[in-house]
């Protein structure tokens, strides 16, 4: 009986009360949106679950490396993976400014801000897995710079290249010489982390 009671509770607690207000309901005129807008919105829906997706390996990385250093170590690798964040979301936000500006802005020179979000969560991934081979061989300030040169100079030059919306060096030099035979085309991002 206590059971069944609380469990009432938590259910009436959980629904969502939506209160109408009969002035404000008066201000929507026009609830449609078009087809373009639509797409635009799930685009951003699916790449902000995709950057969960990439910021969860980048913890799985840091977990990864974590395993395979001595415990001394452990602090200073997870310090180190919190660090490549910090250091390449302002390398990264230095080197997409002047080379990879096709990777954040839409075709009206906007700034698309879920774009460069998952642009930098990628490039902060390919900074984390190259600590891997770092690891107990390298001092911080060492590690940092190296950090910030790949983050701000080349994972942006690397992933203009290939993601440029069709103006990238790849894509260019491919159609080209091989015009529609061949292309470039990364999968999943494959190419531009692994360089």
């Amino acid at each position: 009986r206590e059971l069944r009671v609380a469990g009432r509770n938590i259910c009436s607690c959980a629904r969502p009360r939506i209160i109408y207000n009969s002035a404000t309901m008066s201000n929507f005129t026009n609830t449609t949106i078009s087809k373009e807008e639509f797409t635009d919105e799930l685009q951003s829906a699916w790449l902000l679950l995709c950057t969960f997706l990439v910021v969860s390996m980048q913890l799985g990385f840091a977990m990864l490396e974590v395993g395979t250093v001595r415990e001394a170590h452990r602090m200073t690798v997870l310090a180190k993976n919190i660090m490549d964040s910090v250091v390449s979301c302002f390398a990264f936000g230095f080197g997409a400014s002047w080379m990879g500006l096709s990777l954040i802005l839409d075709k009206h020179g906007h700034v698309m801000y879920d774009r460069q979000l998952y642009n930098w969560v990628f490039c902060a991934t390919s900074v984390t897995i190259c600590s891997g081979s770092m690891a107990e061989r390298t001092h911080m300030i060492a590690y940092l710079t190296h950090a910030a040169l790949m983050a701000g100079f080349i994972y942006p030059s690397i992933a203009e290249a290939v993601w440029g919306d069709g103006t990238g060096f790849l894509y260019n030099e491919m159609h080209k010489r091989f015009e529609d035979a061949h292309s470039y085309h990364d999968c999943a991002g494959s190419g531009v982390v692994h360089f």
